[in-house]
């Protein structure tokens, strides 16, 4: 199946490495395209919804650094499948880096976010 999606998503026609990622609490096939493309693949019926969450990231990039890039959104019916693609943000995953940290340095972590959110409010 990789190689067949491979063939229809420009991204990934053109890469030179291709990692999947894997977690567990996401339904989305995930790939890291040369360490600088994140793509998202997700299933067709999830089309509509998922187009706005691009816009919505689309318009977040623009605030912060730490939200990434959207690229390109499409979809591809003739796989039952819709997929984004995003400039990878290298780093640890953030349940895994939180729980690494301090109480207090959680609790800044919260309170920085807010002040994101308060931006986009």
């Amino acid at each position: 199946m990789v190689k067949v999606i491979e063939q229809e998503i420009p991204f990934l026609r053109e890469a030179n490495n291709v990692q999947q990622l894997i977690k567990e609490f996401s339904t989305d096939q995930k790939f890291v395209i040369d360490d600088k493309y994140l793509i998202r693949l997700f299933p067709l019926e999830d089309a509509i919804h998922r187009r706005k969450e691009f816009e919505t990231i689309v318009r977040l990039s623009l605030l912060s650094d730490f939200v990434p890039k959207a690229i390109e959104f499409g979809v591809k019916e003739t796989l039952g499948l819709a997929y984004m693609v995003l400039n990878y943000l290298p780093g640890k995953d953030g349940e895994e880096a939180l729980s690494s940290l301090t109480e207090m340095e959680q609790y800044h972590i919260w309170v920085s976010s807010g002040d994101g959110i308060e931006k986009i409010t």
